[in-house]
């Protein structure tokens, strides 16, 4: 694995700005998108692949009211990064957190569109 730097925002600025034209849903959820974040050596890799583990837990006819959480197109990251712990029992160091926010959060609303996390986080677990 690499060395992890500050510098790491998860993704680069190149991909970011290709990307940019995209709709949201788009960015955070094809599948191509997923694949890169899961195969980088990056801090995003790393947090993609924790997500990837998660689905391997992820009941949903029993766990439906937890992820009730999750249908808002707006959560604050401190809503969103407590629903993670909850929901899938997920926890993220500041940095780790940081990358991940970036990622679904690409246009730098400080908020997470909760529809687009699940539809990404389904297509992970297939």
């Amino acid at each position: 694995m690499g060395k992890v730097t500050h510098d790491d925002d998860g993704g680069g600025s190149k991909e970011r700005n290709k990307l940019a034209e995209k709709s949201l849903t788009d960015l955070v959820a094809s599948m191509s998108n997923l694949h890169l974040s899961l195969s980088s050596s990056s801090t995003i890799g790393v947090v993609m692949n924790r997500i990837l583990e998660a689905t391997i837990r992820y009941r949903p006819e029993k766990d439906y009211a937890t992820l009730k959480a999750f249908q808002s197109k707006r959560i604050e990251y401190g809503h969103f990064r407590s629903y993670l712990h909850t929901a899938f029992w997920l926890s993220f160091d500041d940095f780790e957190f940081h990358v991940l926010t970036s990622y679904f959060d690409p246009m730098h609303y400080n908020a997470i569109n909760g529809y687009d996390f699940m539809i990404a986080f389904i297509k992970l677990g297939r």
